[in-house]
């Protein structure tokens, strides 16, 4: 899954004011008048009009700087931002000098980031905020949030930029930029409240999801939702739209839905936010990733069609989104969903379009780790010469590893799977002893556990219970930690027990007991007493409560008994019974 984009609200570019009209103007009295007519539009946000006006004073005075920029600006306002640019590039020095902002911001409207950025370092330092502002929100479209906290930082502190829509984009760009713990710290510096604006609580929301605080994430994320919908509805928005204003909110809570487990629930949402009838393509992309993540490997012919509608194109191994999309998904989001699509296609049985897809994808990201383990996963779906496949996959998985350091643990794990498929339990045991994140962890040693023992490598196993365990031991206590230690000293004994190890057991047993175990714990601890401490056996015996009827068994009686079955055991073997092997 992915986490749905954390900027939300309704929020508005700065854009640059038209600029002054008290300056000297032309004689000419039709151009007076047009001036005039030209000042009275703009006030009154008559922009079409005054492109027309803008138009006749040009006609009269072609190279009138002023004009070209109210037209240029014009142009801006009312989205025709190729023609903007066409309009600046025409312009006087001195006007394009003084245009360069505009430029920028249409470049960005574009999409064409590189270009935008690089127009930032024009804008004269007058419009040092704005400027700041733009390539802050550049860097943040170009997947470099990171990079934008600095130019969010210097908004705040050297030019005094609180507004909401400020407020809102900042937490937003410490979220994506991988520093959610600080944005509590950011808050309380901008003096913003979660509790007073739902764009505020959902970014605050996503910061928690970002460090794994889902249940607190949610409640969040609902206050978000009442917030936004209280304020949306005083400002006398239909049903629909705010459905559509509140659809990042929705989509965040079928993704914690998810992340807690609530696998319907969650689907439920996503299926309710790809219905809603909104522009925000962005939104609808992140929820179509995560139905088809919560889904798993089903419905898989759905999953196709629905991820092949963000793509520019339908071809398996298509890598490029949609238009609607460019420059709308993070560089995580959009590899996340192209991750999705190839997982689709390797549990399609589409083994050669999954082939393909993963290459290409290997190339674009080159320090992930999944599609590597893709690739691996089909090599070993290859049918003729199996070893010598997997002793491919496993060299290829090591040397990406050693490689990208931070993805080792998933390497790891991968490699151990591979081992212990072609029965060499011994290598993925240790294998899995290697992954220093996963060490003391239950469910690791009881597959470690259950590997050496498969090997026959029982010291070995009984290290990694020993290990285990004493590193649980020395946990600080609580209850989760107890219950863990007793569950796993519960495991070590009946391990020990299994394979003869009658004086562990017996330890282990007794540290049970006197932990509060039950008399299956007491009645284990006498048969492990009984092999290695006949009296310590009676004395623990002692505790057993009786057996209802005990006291009726006449047992001389029945040990004869016994003794007269034992007399009618096999018959003597004969020649022809040891022949055929009895």
């Amino acid at each position: 899954r992915t986490e749905e984009p954390t900027q939300c609200g309704r929020k508005r570019a700065k854009r640059s004011p038209f600029p002054s009209h008290d300056i000297a103007m032309d004689n000419d009295q039709k151009v007076k008048q047009l001036y005039t007519k030209l000042d009275t539009q703009i006030k009154a946000s008559q922009l079409k009009g005054a492109l027309k006006t803008i138009g006749e004073v040009l006609a009269v005075v072609p190279k009138d700087d002023l004009a070209t920029r109210c037209k240029a600006i014009a142009e801006v306002k009312l989205s025709q931002f190729e023609d903007a640019l066409k309009t600046i590039e025409k312009a006087s020095p001195a006007a394009r000098n003084e245009l360069q902002l505009e430029k920028a911001y249409a470049l960005y409207r574009l999409n064409k980031l590189d270009q935008a950025l690089e127009a930032c370092a024009s804008v004269p330092e007058s419009q040092a905020s704005a400027r700041l502002q733009l390539e802050a929100q550049v860097l943040y479209r170009q997947g470099n949030a990171a990079a934008s906290i600095p130019k969010y930082d210097e908004l705040i502190k050297t030019h005094q930029e609180t507004s909401q829509d400020i407020t809102t984009n900042t937490l937003a760009a410490y979220v994506t930029g991988g520093r959610s713990a600080e944005v509590p710290t950011v808050m309380q510096a901008l003096g913003a409240n979660a509790k007073d604006r739902y764009e505020v609580a959902y970014n605050f929301a996503c910061s928690l999801v970002a460090t794994e605080k889902v249940p607190e994430a949610e409640e969040w994320l609902l206050l978000a939702q009442r917030l936004g919908q209280e304020t949306l509805f005083e400002d006398e928005l239909t049903e629909e739209e705010v459905a559509d204003e509140l659809l990042p909110v929705t989509v965040q809570l079928g993704y914690v839905a998810a992340a807690a487990g609530r696998t319907q629930e969650a689907l439920d949402l996503f299926t309710t936010a790809l219905k809603v009838d909104s522009t925000d393509a962005a939104s609808k992309a992140v929820a179509t990733n995560n139905l088809v993540a919560a889904r798993g490997p089903r419905e898989l012919f759905d999953a196709m069609k629905r991820l092949d509608r963000v793509l520019a194109s339908p071809s398996p191994s298509c890598t490029q989104l949609s238009p609607q999309l460019e420059g709308r998904l993070s560089g995580a989001q959009q590899e996340a969903l192209l991750f999705t699509r190839l997982l689709v296609l390797m549990h399609s049985n589409k083994l050669e379009p999954c082939k393909a897809l993963a290459g290409v994808l290997a190339q674009r990201f080159p320090s992930s780790h999944i599609p590597l383990m893709i690739q691996a996963s089909l090599m070993l779906r290859e049918r003729k010469e199996k070893s010598a496949a997997g002793a491919r996959a496993d060299e290829t998985l090591a040397a990406f590893a050693k490689a990208h350091p931070p993805s080792s643990r998933h390497v790891a794990l991968m490699r151990a799977q591979i081992a212990a498929a072609a029965g060499n339990y011994r290598r993925a045991a240790d294998l899995l002893a290697e992954i220093q994140e996963l060490e003391g962890a239950l469910a690791v040693a009881a597959t470690m556990v259950a590997l050496y023992e498969a090997a026959g490598e029982l010291e070995l196993a009984e290290a990694v219970l020993s290990t285990t365990l004493q590193k649980l031991e020395a946990q600080p206590k609580d209850a989760a930690a107890a219950a863990a230690a007793k569950q796993l000293r519960s495991a070590a004994a009946a391990f020990m027990a299994k394979h003869g190890r009658h004086q562990q057991a017996a330890e282990l047993y007794a540290a049970l007991v006197k932990d509060g175990g039950d008399e299956e714990v007491l009645a284990s601890l006498v048969r492990s007493s009984a092999h290695v401490d006949f009296a310590a056996a009676q004395a623990h015996a002692q505790a057993l409560p009786a057996v209802a009827g005990a006291a009726e068994v006449d047992l001389a009686e029945l040990e004869a008994g016994t003794g007269q079955l034992a007399g009618l055991g096999r018959k003597k073997a004969s020649a022809a019974d040891l022949r055929r092997g009895e």
